[in-house]
């Protein structure tokens, strides 16, 4: 059975609840202004839009908490209007309680196992790419570092025991990035750069958190085809395994057993058995 729920003009991104009681959707909003941007609050028992949350131009990723208790918001902005903030919202009264100042136009962000910090690529524009990930404290809602990383980073995540957090670098069309850059979550410093193929985009950890999976899309003129794996004890390539063409978003099964690679170009899934 399949249910749709009408959310709003492009939605981009959805997270779910760790509890699995609700869902939030990044819904960027109609018009040309995209004034009605918005986190679309969704009760999955009943599959009801309980609230709107009004946020900035262009929400582009969002992540829950583990205790549930607030979502962060990245906000992209526009091309022409890049943003440079993340909201926080706090589920208990689906309000933004916090606005925190960024890099420019924030791409991916994601929350520490502990929850005490909130990791966001500041992504840039073709025109003035960004090269780093804010570091922000959940509790005081500061920014406690800005780590320089490889150019245009868009999807970050952090090892399932909080030790590090994994950076793809998309790089441009012009320029695309090669390299997954890696943060030493201790004292917030870039720690390694690990070479993988062209434009490098989605990615996440094996549930043991001994590999990380990459999705390597390439460019418009030289597509990709594949998924890089990364042994995180040796940070290093160990191999390259052949999807459809251009994967871009990825996602690893609970157990571990299986990645799921969406493949735009192909308009296919891969399943790949991680054994």
């Amino acid at each position: 059975m399949m249910t749709t729920i009408p959310v709003g003009p492009n939605p981009s991104t959805v997270a779910i609840a760790p509890d699995g009681r609700h869902a939030y959707v990044g819904v960027q909003g109609g018009g040309a202004g995209r004034t009605n941007s918005t986190v679309a609050v969704i009760d999955t028992a009943s599959n009801v839009v309980t609230a709107n949350v009004l946020v900035g131009l262009n929400p582009y990723d969002v992540a829950v908490s583990p205790d549930g208790q607030q979502v962060w918001v990245a906000i992209n902005g526009s091309p022409s209007t890049p943003s440079t903030t993340v909201s926080a919202i706090d589920t208990a009264t689906n309000t933004v309680r916090a606005t925190v100042a960024v890099g420019f136009a924030p791409g991916g962000i994601t929350i520490s196992p502990d929850g005490r910090r909130a990791y966001v690529t500041n992504s840039g524009s073709e025109a003035a790419p960004g090269s780093t990930v804010a570091v922000i404290d959940t509790e005081t809602d500061l920014v406690r570092a800005t780590v320089p990383v490889g150019q245009v980073p868009m999807r970050v995540a952090v090892t399932p025991d909080g030790t590090a957090a994994y950076v793809t670098d998309v790089g441009t069309q012009a320029l695309p990035g090669t390299t997954i850059s890696v943060i030493d979550t201790a004292d917030g410093t870039l720690s390694s750069t690990i070479p993988v193929g062209l434009g490098p985009y989605d990615l996440a950890p094996s549930p043991d958190g001994r590999r990380f999976y990459v999705t390597e899309p390439g460019t418009n003129s030289n597509p990709g085809a594949s998924i890089a794996v990364i042994d995180t004890e040796a940070r290093a390539l160990v191999a390259v395994v052949p999807v459809g063409s251009t994967p871009i978003g990825l996602a690893v099964s609970p157990d571990g057993r299986r990645i799921y690679t969406a493949n735009a170009s192909s308009s296919s899934l891969s399943v790949i058995d991680t054994g």
